[in-house]
């Protein structure tokens, strides 16, 4: 009998790729129906300026957001054999830490291709709808992006200690009303909320070959995810 390994993560870093300390990054996750390479590369700046990263990434994913099903009361979802191949380039840009607060931008093109379960480009799902805005067989888009955070860490946060760390987290999203406008209302026929709500925990402790991180999420409708990673990037010192 014949084994495979369906999923898994290769992380490779390079501190000073041109000898000035420009730092490369390249990280390839592959799931069980997933897959994600992403190749950043970062040049040192001083710490009062803007810190920008160049990154490239390509993604094949299920695509269960619209067109997939729910299915045994939101806890998993189907995607009919709807794929999104998507390959972007950008530019992102971390503002300095000033007090407490941390802020991003980031502004990238991306190219989006849907593919059935076997890699073959197509435009329609299995009803016949059209998969695209532009009708062809992809879309282009330019995304702009920007996040800001707070932290206040303390003695008697939620959990810390000298190579062990917690957080909490959450997070929401809303279609604000615009998947009727989507053709074919696929969300409809999916009988999809339009909305929804998650939040989870976990727990971070570093180590001398990185940091192991297990996460564990739940969405409003009692869906969960467990995630266990090791990054070589945050090993304890």
């Amino acid at each position: 009998m014949r084994h495979r390994i369906h999923s898994g993560r290769i992380s490779l870093k390079h501190p000073s790729l041109f000898g000035r300390s420009e730092k490369l990054d390249v990280i390839l996750d592959k799931g069980v129906n997933d897959s994600n390479v992403v190749v950043a590369f970062r040049r040192p700046r001083p710490e009062w300026l803007s810190q920008q990263s160049f990154v490239i990434q390509h993604s094949m994913t299920p695509e269960i957001a619209v067109h997939g099903f729910p299915a045994d009361n939101f806890t998993r979802s189907g995607s009919r054999g709807v794929n999104l191949s998507r390959l972007s380039l950008g530019v992102e840009i971390n503002e300095p830490t000033t007090s407490k607060w941390t802020s991003g931008t980031s502004v990238k093109f991306e190219h989006i291709r849907p593919v059935n379960n076997d890699g073959r480009s197509i435009a329609r799902d299995h009803e016949g709808f059209p998969l695209t805005c532009s009708g062809n067989l992809h879309d282009n888009m330019i995304i702009l992006k920007q996040e800001s955070g707070y932290a206040d860490v303390k003695d008697n946060s939620f959990l810390r200690a000298k190579n062990l760390e917690g957080s909490l987290f959450m997070d929401c999203g809303s279609d604000l009303g615009s998947a009727r406008h989507v053709p074919g209302n696929p969300a409809l026929r999916q009988g999809k909320p339009g909305f929804g709500v998650g939040f989870g925990y976990g727990v971070h402790f570093n180590t001398d070959i990185g940091q192991i991180r297990v996460d564990y999420a739940m969405n409003a409708f009692s869906r969960k995810t467990f995630y266990f990673s090791i990054n070589t990037g945050g090993a304890g010192s």
